[in-house]
């Protein structure tokens, strides 16, 4: 689904306050793009208010609860494609200028980076799947298809035990 593309972009035409303290992160993840993309999309849904999303671009603008010391961040996620993997780009800034802004802003990040972590984490891997093929007792061939937790099961029931491997 694409959605209109998030008005907020420090990068081209408008950008945060003068003075404010914008924070930029970047952290490189091992699964691909739409994958991480993905998972970004489920912790932000979870944990943020999501203001703006553009699926097409894989940005995400989220809006972090307010603290004791801050009234929330402001955070744009870019997941951008890489060789291997990709990376997960942050740029986070306060609603107000405070003292504890630089450190809510690190703090803001960890969270992020934490929570797509452990999402790509609990994530199913895909099964690789091996094919055996063997010659039964009457000469026509057969095969059958497992992984490697139940490779050597498949091979005693295939082989006996006093054949030679």
């Amino acid at each position: 689904m694409i959605q209109s593309p998030c008005r907020y972009d420090p990068f081209r035409e408008k950008g945060p306050p003068v003075g404010d303290q914008t924070a930029r992160f970047e952290s490189h993840l091992d699964a691909g793009a739409d994958i991480a993309y993905r998972v970004l999309v489920a912790v932000g849904e979870r944990d943020y208010r999501v203001k703006e999303r553009n699926d097409a671009r894989r940005e995400m603008v989220l809006k972090s609860h307010a603290s004791r010391f801050t009234w929330g961040e402001r955070i744009i996620a870019r997941v951008i494609p890489e060789s291997p993997g990709c990376a997960l780009r942050l740029e986070i800034f306060g609603a107000m200028h405070t003292p504890f802004q630089v450190s809510a802003n690190q703090q803001a990040a960890n969270d992020l980076f934490a929570s797509v972590a452990e999402g790509l984490r609990a994530m199913p891997r895909a099964r690789s799947e091996i094919v055996i093929i063997y010659r039964r007792g009457d000469g026509s061939q057969a095969g059958v298809t497992c992984d490697q937790a139940t490779y050597s099961r498949q091979v005693d029931r295939i082989l006996p035990a006093d054949t030679p491997s």
